[in-house]
């Protein structure tokens, strides 16, 4: 009799124990799909951010945004051409969508400016940190990769350029990038030919933009060339 009753109470214990970690799973599962919830809002929430945000640089720089959205599509398709990862190549269309953002901190007296004195060339320099310190401000997943990439797209290879002098590899993998795509539409936008801004990234391979980063740019200045005839 003491031993059944003995098995009746390990029994008990058992289903007791069982219960316990049942119900603490479905806890844990249940402050997961919250969690995820709330990340969920928070992304889109800054989503409008950024979306409010470059509409108000273009309304500052006309025809900004419209380079900004070229820029991330060439972004993502040079980090598909590198094999990096699907979040990276993710990253790296945001950071081009966004590497204009700071230019909202900066008077438009000097972007109208033609011509800048050293002083002034100083604070434009100044708007890729505005742009990092807003972007780490907003509650997207893994900012950090697209703020630096803003950050430092003005850098260069061999460590002559702005904000902190990195070069080689020091420099973020989609600063280098956007760095390029960045180049690349701005001479299109300029009327320069395909074969001229080809040949001019390849000559600045190790100077200003990583080695053989022109195999990558190809493609696209053809086609914006002739999308822009």
């Amino acid at each position: 009799r003491d031993l059944v009753r003995s098995r009746g109470l390990g029994d008990v214990y058992k289903r007791q124990i069982q219960k316990y970690w049942v119900d603490k799973r479905r806890r844990k599962q249940i402050l997961q799909i919250r969690i995820e919830e709330e990340n969920k809002h928070l992304h889109a929430m800054s989503m409008r951010i950024m979306d409010t945000m470059t509409n108000a640089l273009d309304a500052k720089i006309s025809g900004e945004k419209e380079h900004c959205v070229r820029v991330a599509g060439y972004c993502r398709q040079i980090a598909q051409m590198k094999k990096l990862d699907e979040k990276m190549c993710e990253y790296a269309y945001s950071a081009g969508l966004l590497h204009e953002i700071g230019m909202v901190g900066i008077p438009d007296r000097l972007i109208r400016k033609d011509s800048l004195t050293d002083d002034e060339y100083t604070v434009y320099q100044t708007y890729v940190t505005k742009g990092y310190e807003i972007l780490s401000t907003l509650q997207v997943e893994d900012t950090i990769n697209v703020a630096q990439a803003v950050k430092y797209h003005r850098e260069c290879f061999d460590g002559t350029g702005f904000v902190e002098g990195l070069k080689g590899n020091e420099i973020p993998v989609l600063a280098r990038i956007l760095s390029v795509a960045d180049y690349a539409d701005r001479h299109v936008m300029r009327g320069e030919t395909p074969e001229k801004i080809i040949s001019d990234i390849k000559y600045m391979e190790g100077t200003r933009f990583e080695p053989g980063i022109s195999l990558y740019t190809v493609s696209y200045t053809h086609l914006r060339a002739h999308e822009t005839v």
